[in-house]
């Protein structure tokens, strides 16, 4: 067992350096029914009527009758003589012949269509040689069996069965199929009589010597072949010339047999022949049952032995402990290059039994046995046991669990001996950017993670990072390529991965580039399964994003739909912990290993299922659908951590958020009780302010946000502000521009936690009003005017006198009315009565809104003035027929001065008469104007206004006697539903439903 098995482990690490040629021999075929070579000479030799070993076998004669020889019936022991058929090596090759010469050209090639050009499938042996992707296959083999196998890697094989072929077709790929002695196609061309092996050389001259060169520097593996079989013996020809003549030395070939009657001597036999034999008798029952197939009992053994060499996961022993830590030991050079594992990788080396979850950096392991071995591994203390807990440390295993059945769980946290620091990363979670330039301005080391951390903080500002990676690309090419290590090919796939990535940003094109490192990737990770990984990076990763997507599906099920389903299992948190997995997989892989993915949408793509699923914890249903018998696993909301909260920042949209709250219908988070969010945010500002780009301004927003769902104290509260004081404070260097660029983020903090004791709230309101804020094109116009309104409880005599000095220096018309309008609360708190003869006096130079605003807060009446003023904007909005506006600013009229009215601001219709030339236009007017007459069919409650309408006092009982015009049982349905809104579903509920 111990010898097949390093065997199997030589053969793997040949195949991953492409030195491996696999031959195959008539035993493949056999397992989809072709005629062996053995069954071809018996069926040749019967129709010919050969004899000569029946002859000269004096066995014969104990089985006559009564002396009488021509009753001779061959047989022994009342069985069929095991004699008649044993041909010797040189009866194979004589047979054939002897059938060619009694018979003729036609018969001979007649027989052999007969037995050949059949139908056969290909078996489970050739499809996995083709999916071991070996150097080459040849084959003495003649059916198609092989090259009609449906793995897609057959593609990358081109079919040589002539000298020909490798003329013309051995110029088109690297890798051959070699039908060494012919194909079904032409018959003619068949090696299987004497005369056509006595004559191979010559007639086959060029695959003769392309075969032998293979010898030169690859290793065979022979598997199809007996002891015994004479196409064997050619080959051993040609080895045995290169072993004995030329005297190179070399590993061994090797030869699969299923049996070996006489080890010892066979051994030194085909030893001394370089090659190594490889008994399958020795394959293990447990080795048979990990690869089941439905091979007969030949093939078998050789598919188990096959598949070990392809897939190294595959354990060799029962015994748990021995195989984990064998398993983890041979792989452990194979991902030591990574700074950073996917615990995917990991946990196929593991091999559970029955497999294994993380949840929250604890890997849960469900089986025992499992557990068992590896807490005895981690318990040993021996370096071979340091190592294997370093590599789980590294895949972002913190511990493991398991939860054994009627009894306490148990957990092992992992400790490492030596100390694992990621400075800069660290540094870069809290956002202390100042700290990380000055750590890397300390070393005059070209790393990577120099490269990272600058393109993560400078993005591609004046080709720094470009000229780094070419420092680095230009040491790389000095080393000799013949030669390289897995961390070579580790560093190599980091260069080109960050040349494409920062020449991307530029808007270059990388399509040559891109495929290049396609194929370092593919063969990096024949050797490694870790490289996977990067391949995964590399793509859309779209196959994660489906598993997330479909995982949200069921968390949201399990969170929104808690009040009507029962759910047994899982955790508090539902599925999250599942999709937290995969994203903090990915996002730590990438950041760790130094890939410079930062600045891309892949990373949102990935992050927004997980991002989603944190929010739908706090679906605000705390009602438990509840069965005293049954019971129900009871949930909770997910407090954010350090990494949550990076992703929210850097990698989801500012709109996307909003919406996904809606959506949650969140309205606070909670954070993780050692989260210190005064000091992140500090850092956020101080390098935000240090390092701008305009990308920043979505994280400000995005921060902003945040801080306005969860609770803080009040010194929390102190602290923030004065982080956005030192954000937003121009000097030198920074501009008003930069307050500008905050003006949400301060509004949504502002209205959350609002002091008006806090001192600190005057200096912003100081900065805020800056005519540079009023003139700018502003998208964030409504909440500069929000935050104005906010803080004016801060304003004393000096930031009123400040006001009315940039009103003073007003230079038209609409400044006149409009930035009085922005600064109303200020200038109204210390003189009421002019300002507000101001306002009047510019009313129409003021918007729509704003003067819906002004008699909203009731700071002007609405009087004859005011009318007038709405008279003659409805006069100014000109229609052309057939075109639609958008934004419709005169529905959008109407429907102000309606709600005034409704709201009482508008006390009586007289004053609203001018609006009766609309009524045909907006059924509103028509029934508020015309309500005798009007047509109550119009009324439809989806829309907000009809709600209005029906909410008040004023006009419910009109609307109610005219109910069946307008309110029917589909209605009804609809918002039984659920799919109205919530205004419209209070009201139906409230009034309409009987």
């Amino acid at each position: 067992m111990k010898k097949i098995i390093e065997q199997i482990e030589k053969i793997r690490e040949i195949n991953k350096q492409h030195k491996l040629v696999i031959f195959v021999g008539a035993g493949v075929s056999r397992n989809s029914g072709v005629c062996s070579w053995w069954d071809l000479v018996k069926k040749i030799a019967i129709e010919i009527g050969y004899n000569d070993i029946c002859e000269k076998c004096e066995l014969k004669y104990l089985t006559t009758t009564e002396g009488d020889e021509s009753n001779v019936s061959c047989m022994f022991n009342n069985r069929p003589c095991q004699h008649e058929f044993s041909f010797s090596s040189e009866e194979f090759l004589k047979i054939p012949q002897y059938y060619y010469e009694k018979k003729d050209k036609t018969e001979y090639l007649k027989l052999l269509h007969d037995v050949f050009c059949k139908s056969y499938d290909p078996n489970e042996l050739d499809e996995l040689i083709v999916a071991l992707e070996p150097e080459h296959i040849i084959t003495t083999n003649y059916d198609h069996l092989i090259e009609d196998v449906k793995n897609p890697n057959i593609s990358n094989y081109t079919v040589i069965k002539s000298d020909d072929d490798l003329l013309e077709k051995g110029r088109h790929g690297r890798k051959y199929i070699i039908k060494m002695h012919g194909d079904i196609d032409n018959l003619d061309n068949i090696v299987l009589k004497e005369d056509d092996y006595l004559t191979y050389s010559l007639n086959h001259e060029l695959l003769e010597i392309y075969i032998k060169s293979i010898l030169i520097d690859k290793t065979i593996l022979f598997i199809g072949y007996s002891l015994g079989d004479n196409n064997l013996k050619l080959i051993m020809s040609y080895i045995n010339y290169f072993a004995n003549t030329l005297k190179i030395k070399r590993p061994p070939h090797y030869l699969a047999v299923n049996k070996i009657d006489h080890e010892v001597r066979e051994t030194n036999y085909w030893f001394n022949k370089g090659v190594e034999l490889v008994d399958l008798s020795s394959v293990s029952d447990f080795m048979k049952q990990k690869t089941p197939c439905d091979l007969n009992r030949f093939g078998k053994p050789l598919f188990s032995f096959l598949s070990y060499i392809k897939d190294e996961r595959l354990p060799y022993y029962m015994a748990g402990i021995i195989e984990l830590k064998r398993s983890l030991l041979s792989n452990i050079g194979l991902i030591e290059p990574f700074n950073r594992i996917s615990y995917s990788t990991l946990l196929s080396i593991c091999a559970f039994s029955h497999g294994a979850e993380l949840q929250n950096g604890t890997l849960n392991i469900i089986d025992s046995s499992d557990y068992d071995n590896l807490f005895t591994i981690f318990k040993q203390g021996d370096d071979e046991s340091s190592k294997i807990k370093e590599c789980f440390i590294k895949a972002g295993i913190n511990s493991i669990y398991h939860k054994p059945k009627l009894a306490e769980p148990i957990i092992y946290n992992l400790t490492s001996e030596k100390e694992i620091t990621d400075e800069l990363f660290t540094m870069s979670m809290i956002w202390a950017y100042n700290d990380i330039i000055y750590r890397l301005q300390l070393t005059n080391d070209n790393t990577f993670e120099k490269v990272y951390y600058k393109s993560m903080i400078y993005k591609t500002k004046d080709n720094i990072c470009l000229e780094l990676l070419s420092n680095i690309e230009a040491k790389i090419n000095k080393r000799d390529f013949k030669y390289l290590t897995l961390r070579d090919k580790y560093q190599i796939a980091i260069l080109k991965f960050n040349l494409i990535a920062i020449r991307l940003l530029s808007f270059n094109s990388q399509k040559e580039e891109l495929d290049n490192l396609r194929t370092l990737l593919d063969s990096a990770a024949a050797e490694s399964e870790a490289f996977e990984f990067i391949k995964l990076l590399f793509n859309d990763n779209d196959k994660a994003i489906n598993t997330l997507n479909n995982l949200l599906i069921k968390h949201e099920e399990y969170y929104m739909r808690k009040t009507t389903m029962t759910k047994y299992g899982g955790t508090i948190y539902g599925d999250l912990f599942k999709l937290q997995a995969i994203v903090y997989d990915y996002y730590y892989f990438y950041k760790k290993n130094y890939l410079m993915l930062d600045w891309f949408n892949n990373v949102s793509k990935m992050c927004e299922p997980y991002i989603k699923a944190i929010l739908c914890t706090y679906y605000p249903d705390e009602y438990q659908f509840s069965n005293p018998a049954l019971g129900r696993t009871q949930v909770k909301p997910y407090p954010l951590n350090l990494t949550d909260v990076n992703l929210i920042i850097r990698h989801v949209k500012y709109k996307d958020f909003i919406s996904w709250l809606s959506y949650y219908k969140v309205f606070s988070l909670s954070l993780i009780d050692e989260l210190n969010i005064t000091e992140i945010f500090d850092n956020f500002c101080i390098s935000i302010r240090s390092f701008w780009l305009t990308e920043y301004a979505e994280y400000i927003n995005l921060f902003g946000k945040l801080l306005s769902l969860v609770e803080l104290s009040k010194d929390e509260r102190h602290q923030i502000l004065l982080s956005f004081l030192k954000l937003v404070t121009p000097d030198y260097k920074i501009s008003i521009k930069m307050l500008r660029n905050c003006l949400k983020a301060l509004w949504l903090f502002a209205d959350k936690h609002y002091n008006a004791d806090e001192s600190s709230y005057y200096q912003l309101l100081e900065l805020l009003i800056d005519e540079c804020l009023l003139t700018d094109p502003l998208d964030m116009r409504n909440d500069y005017i929000n935050l104005i309104h906010i803080l004016s409880s801060q304003a004393d005599k000096k930031i009123y006198d400040k006001c009315c000095a940039i009103i003073d220096k007003c230079d038209s018309e609409r400044k006149k009315a409009y930035y009085p309008y922005v600064f109303k609360d200020i200038l109204l708190k210390h003189e009421p009565t002019k300002w507000t003869k101001w306002i009047i006096d510019n009313l129409e130079h003021n918007w729509a809104e704003e003067v819906f605003d002004y008699l909203e807060k009731k700071i002007i009446p609405y009087n004859e003035v005011v009318s007038k003023y709405f008279e003659e904007k409805l006069k100014a909005r000109k229609e052309t027929p057939g075109v639609i506006l958008y934004p419709d600013n005169k529905s959008e009229l109407v429907n102000s001065i309606v709600v005034l009215h409704i709201l009482g601001i508008i006390p009586d219709l007289e004053s609203m008469i001018y609006l009766t030339q609309y009524c045909e236009e907006y059924p509103y007017l028509d029934f508020l104007l015309n309500p005798e007459l009007f047509d109550y069919s119009k009324i439809n409650t989806a829309d907000y206004m009809w709600c209005n309408f029906i909410n008040s006092n004023k006009y419910r009982d009109t609307i109610l006697k005219h109910k069946s015009d307008f309110w029917t049982k589909e209605d009804e349905k609809r918002i039984e539903l659920g799919f109205g809104s919530s205004f419209e579903n209070m009201v139906a509920y409230k009034y309409l439903f009987d």
